[in-house]
């Protein structure tokens, strides 16, 4: 972010938004700015609010943040810059925000022809499909989905799903994959997005001493099918934090004073 950023890291405990984080099975409300949800304390100890005021749209897809209000998950210090850099978070945008963001802007009519038509979201999960919406835009590929669903409720309408971004081809690691949900609010006033990272035991921790890269490119549709079966197979509890958790999250988001 080239322009200054305002930062606010709240810590959580000591100002009473979140009672007594040190119990991490404890659930946490936490409200700012119009914008409530709770939060499971097997997910993070700390929470960091910072708002960013926005790039120009003229730096182009990959490079241009939009303005928006992140809610970092954390548990150590230092506090992560971002939610990539951490435990996951959410990140709230006003929709009218994205004008003159063309990438985000057809992503955003992406979600809402999707939830309009409402087509399989099975057909989505395989390595010739195409993606399903993602904001923000990432200068890496979506190269895998799995357990797309369809998400409603009073206060937000959209998808989640299972997905990993990578700059090349590579092989999946535990540590790969992540959940997101992608959606706005009912008022279509705002967009929320959701990045959780997962560890699973369904994928290695690292690659082997002895991988063989050019066999791999070569079988590559073949792996990344293979691998999304795999993800659509595995119970909730396969995933840490479990999905079941993170899909309670998303249940409890609200907007209102």
């Amino acid at each position: 972010m080239k322009y200054k950023l305002i930062v606010l890291v709240l810590l959580l405990a000591m100002l009473g938004i979140i009672p007594t984080l040190a119990q991490e099975t404890a659930t946490h409300n936490v409200s700012y700015n119009g914008f409530s949800f709770s939060l499971d304390g097997s997910l993070a100890n700390n929470i960091n609010i910072t708002q960013y005021p926005g790039d120009p749209a003229e730096l182009g897809p990959g490079g241009a943040e939009v303005k928006h209000t992140a809610f970092t998950f954390y548990n150590q210090f230092p506090v992560p810059e971002s939610i990539f850099d951490s435990a996951g978070g959410i990140r709230v945008y006003n929709t009218a925000d994205f004008a003159g963001y063309t990438e985000v802007e057809a992503r955003f009519q992406a979600l809402q022809n999707l939830l309009t038509e409402k087509p399989d979201l099975a057909s989505y999960t395989t390595a010739e499909s195409e993606v399903l919406p993602f904001i923000p835009v990432f200068p890496a590929g979506q190269t895998i989905r799995a357990r797309a669903q369809y998400v409603e409720t009073d206060a937000v309408k959209g998808i989640s799903y299972l997905t990993a971004y990578q700059e090349a081809a590579e092989p999946l690691l535990s540590d790969t994959v992540f959940f997101t949900f992608q959606g706005f609010s009912t008022d279509g006033q705002h967009y929320i997005t959701v990045i959780i990272k997962l560890n699973t035991s369904l994928f290695p921790a690292e690659m082997s001493a002895d991988f063989d890269m050019a066999t791999f490119v070569d079988n590559l549709p073949a792996y990344l099918n293979d691998s999304m079966a795999q993800l659509n197979a595995a119970a909730s509890d396969a995933f840490s934090p479990s999905l079941t958790t993170l899909d309670s999250l998303v249940a409890s988001f609200q907007f209102g004073a």
